[in-house]
């Protein structure tokens, strides 16, 4: 077996160049890693921004057409036609159901516009 002398300064140098560069590859590949999950994270955001399913549509007779203010009388209406109906048939009827559901929890909160303060 033959043994090769390496002058110490040398073995340090090589030594630390050794794990200098480990640890360079390291913090790369830790970077990557973050730019990764921003940029993934940007786009779920960007992609919620855009979403259709933001766009409210109401069915009429549904529970939210009853709860708008604009159809308070028609959900009145439908109470006092459901008041005449028997217990059974109140309880099968859907209509009957999202009036007096829509009637319980009342009209829905309207959103308030946000202050500027000049900006």
């Amino acid at each position: 077996m033959h043994t090769v002398r390496i002058p110490h300064g040398l073995t340090q140098k090589v030594i630390i160049y050794y794990f200098y560069s480990s640890v360079q590859a390291t913090g790369r590949l830790f970077m990557r890693i973050i730019q990764i999950l921003v940029l993934a994270f940007s786009l779920m955001a960007l992609g919620a921004g855009f979403s259709t399913a933001s766009a409210e549509t109401v069915t009429e007779g549904s529970l939210e057409w009853y709860r708008l203010p604009e159809n308070k009388d028609a959900r009145e209406a439908k109470l006092a036609e459901c008041e005449k109906l028997s217990r059974e048939k109140q309880k099968a009827d859907a209509l009957c159901r999202n009036a007096k559901r829509a009637n319980f929890l009342g009209e829905p909160y309207q959103k308030v516009k946000e202050p500027t303060y000049g900006f």
